[in-house]
């Protein structure tokens, strides 16, 4: 796998004529080195670094308290550590890209990965040697818009297994339950299936109009929309799934909004393919969005892997075109803000000709009801 990953990286390299890549952010150096650095998430200053000479084996900077965590789970045999308080990490990167020969040549760092205090000192560095820093945000991005097939089935799982776990939670609804209580039902029953809730983002009533709703004390009536956008994990991979229903009869009104919502949704999705440009499939909604008389959101879709967004955003400016392997949330929803919001998201894989759908355990093709 990660000579997989070296040839796609040293590719891109070629394209840009670089002769090293680093990344520096918790998700690109996750996706290079097949682990997630235990403190990497949670402090700033412990440095975890992945270089990719042009020729050279890779090489992961680590502070020492994480060399045998590294070492163990991670998949780069060439580890250099740094004692931390002792040494900065950025002089320890700048010391082994001494041993590159360097001169005259082009480095790309990752431009959202590092501070402006870091990046001033790696410009230091830069100008000693004599290469030149390029941003490598947008060559990374390109990269993991496609997903391996070990990814492909990680975010298969956290799909079905986070649909699941709204199914359940969903269908033990009774009028008098908080949605807090709701958000602890989706906390234990993911645990349980081996997944660890985000956020569920809960919200009944009124509380559906509310962009992102939270979880509070308010208690579900008969009546009631509720919804959820649903943000899981499992092996490090997000799901984002959005679900609504309502407990017991549904008005007329939901019915009518959620069968547009739906209809909308299924003339995306069947227009999903490879070489469609985001902004295409943005313009396809907004169009349909608005002959309804709804308001259409700035996006109708974005990637998702080691973040909840990721590349590509579904937008009216992004000309990327979709690709063999992309995994994508595409969603829809209507709020009147502080009276109800009704969300339908689901998470697909591109296919070749067309898509394969993740999140395929609940029929929503109408509101889930739960009959009182």
């Amino acid at each position: 796998m990660l000579d997989k990953k070296i040839d796609r990286i040293r590719n891109k390299m070629k394209e840009k004529k670089a002769s090293v890549l680093i990344m520096l952010s918790v998700e690109n150096v996750t996706y290079f080195i097949d682990a997630m650095i235990p403190s990497h998430e949670t402090s700033k200053k412990r440095r975890v670094i992945v270089i990719v000479p042009e020729k050279k084996e890779p090489i992961l900077i680590i502070a020492g308290m994480e060399e045998t965590f590294a070492r163990k789970y991670s998949n780069i045999k060439d580890i250099r550590v740094y004692q931390e308080y002792v040494e900065d990490p950025i002089d320890f990167l700048g010391t082994v890209l001494d041993e590159l020969d360097l001169s005259g040549k082009k480095v790309y760092a990752e431009m959202e990965g590092i501070n402006a205090k870091d990046f001033l000192k790696l410009q230091e560095y830069a100008n000693r040697i004599g290469f030149k820093i390029e941003d490598a945000t947008k060559l990374l991005e390109e990269i993991r818009c496609i997903k391996t097939p070990k990814e492909i089935e990680l975010l298969r799982k956290v799909c079905r297994i986070s649909e699941e776990t709204i199914a359940e939670v969903f269908s033990g609804l009774k009028p008098g339950i908080k949605e807090k209580e709701v958000e602890t039902q989706f906390i234990k029953t993911l645990s349980l299936k081996g997944g660890k809730l985000k956020k569920a983002r809960f919200g009944s009533g009124e509380n559906t109009g509310i962009g992102n709703p939270d979880a509070g004390e308010r208690k579900l009536k008969k009546g009631d929309l509720f919804r959820t956008d649903f943000l899981g994990s499992f092996s490090n991979y997000y799901s984002d799934i959005a679900r609504t229903g309502v407990l017991g009869k549904p008005r007329t009104e939901f019915l009518d909004i959620w069968s547009r919502i739906f209809e909308t949704h299924m003339k995306i999705l069947d227009k999903i393919r490879p070489g469609i440009s985001a902004a295409e499939l943005y313009k396809f909604y907004k169009k349909d969005f608005e002959k309804w008389g709804f308001a259409p959101a700035p996006m109708v879709g974005h990637g998702i892997g080691l973040l909840i967004n990721e590349p590509p955003v579904l937008n009216a400016f992004n000309q990327m075109e979709l690709a063999k392997g992309m995994v994508l949330c595409i969603e829809e929803y209507h709020i009147v803000k502080g009276e109800i919001g009704l969300h339908l998201e689901d998470t697909i894989l591109v296919t070749d000709t067309g898509y394969e759908l993740f999140s395929n355990i609940m029929d929503m093709s109408s509101l889930w009801v739960i009959e009182l």
